[in-house]
This record gives C-alpha cells, sequence and structure tokens, in this order.
C-alpha cells in the first residue's frame, strides 16, 4: 500500500473511532422504538433487520454511541473483521458494545468500506485481533490502517459499483423470500394466483430498486 503513487494516509489521520454501548436487553422493543445494532445485524457488507431489535422509546439516553448514514460499523468481538455501511435505514440507530464505529472526515467512507472487505483489510484484521476465548479487536487498534489516496474519479467508480453490488444482494433476498410466499400460497389457493401475484410484486421491487 506504502508504494502506491497516489499516496497514503493512515486511518486515525481521516477518521475518528467510538466504541458501543451496552444497553439492558429489558429494554427490548420487537417493533418500536430506536434500531439498536448488534453483531448478528449485519454480514456480507450491509445491515440487515431480520434478526433487528429496538431500544423502547421510554429509554432515557445518556452517552450512548449513536451511528448515522454514512458511519461504519465494525465488529470488535469474535467475528473480527466483520464490517458494514451504515445506510438510511438506520440513520441514528444505537450500536452494541461488542461494536465499533468510523466516522470519516474527508474520506470517502464506501471506499474505505470496500477496502476493509479487500485481501488487504482482511489480513490487518487478522494481524491486529488478539486471540483469547473469542478473536477481540480495539477500536483504536484500527487506526494504523493504511489507505491509499484515491482520485475522485477512481472513489466514484468504486462507490458506483458498491452500490450496485448491494442492490443484487437485497433483490435476491427479496427473491428468495417472494419464491417462499409464492409457493404457501401456491399450496393454500391454486398455482394462477400464487403466479399472479409473484408478478405483482416482481413490479414492486423494480420500482423500488
Amino acid at each position: 500500500m506504502k508504494k502506491y503513487k497516489g499516496g497514503f494516509v493512515k486511518l486515525g489521520e481521516i477518521a475518528k473511532t467510538k466504541r458501543g454501548s451496552l444497553i439492558s436487553d429489558t429494554l427490548y422493543n420487537e417493533k418500536n422504538g430506536t434500531p439498536y445494532i448488534r453483531g448478528a445485524d449485519f454480514s456480507s457488507g450491509f445491515l440487515s433487520d431480520d434478526k433487528l431489535v429496538c431500544i423502547d422509546n421510554s429509554f432515557k439516553p445518556s452517552n450512548e454511541t449513536k451511528v448515522k448514514k454514512g458511519d461504519i460499523v465494525f465488529a470488535l468481538i469474535g467475528t473480527v473483521g466483520s464490517i458494514a455501511l451504515v445506510d438510511e435505514s438506520f440513520d441514528g440507530a444505537f450500536i452494541s458494545n461488542n461494536l465499533g464505529k468510523i466516522t470519516t472526515q474527508n474520506y470517502n467512507s464506501t471506499v474505505l468500506q470496500v477496502l476493509f472487505h479487500s485481501i488487504v483489510g482482511k489480513l490487518y484484521f487478522e494481524k491486529e485481533q488478539t486471540q483469547t476465548a473469542q478473536p477481540k479487536i480495539s477500536d483504536k487498534d484500527i487506526h494504523k490502517f493504511i489507505l491509499p489516496k484515491l482520485e475522485n474519479k477512481t472513489e466514484k467508480e468504486i462507490e458506483k459499483m458498491y452500490f450496485e453490488s448491494q442492490k443484487s444482494k437485497k433483490l435476491s433476498k427479496s427473491l428468495l423470500e417472494l419464491a417462499k410466499s409464492g409457493v404457501e400460497m401456491a399450496i393454500e389457493k391454486d398455482e394462477k394466483t400464487a403466479e399472479k401475484w409473484i408478478e405483482s410484486e416482481v413490479e414492486k421491487l423494480k420500482t423500488k430498486l
């Protein structure tokens, strides 16, 4: 990375990191409240609401860590190296104490997310993690991660490819759920009804994406 002709910068010079907060499970609410991101809520680079819990609106925040759109969340314990970009759906969410957040300054967070998922990023996490009963890493340990200074055009190309890939993943997941529901409908009602319903739902998906 240091041989890159465009130069490089350390993550600690262009970003701030902070550990998440422990919030009692007595405040969990499955439907309403503020999202509480945990390690189980992200994989393959993006956040999912499949297992998401919320913190009840009765909770009075003090200094708990929150994330905003464009931040990056990453695992500090267990699945060290798991990382995801925060989108608008999770803007303002709390994050658990087993996670850390990265807030970039003067560096494209989408590009940083892609770099962390590259072989260079994976090897860095492996090198820095502490092997105990479970792998661990401190949020400050990633401050030494070296990043290339990319041209704006290159950043935009990477950003475009990233969001296209995320659309494809979300579409694949949605289509799988449609297929499951379609099969159930075909069994409970009839195949023609199921086919029409699936076609209608697919068109709705195309509109959203």
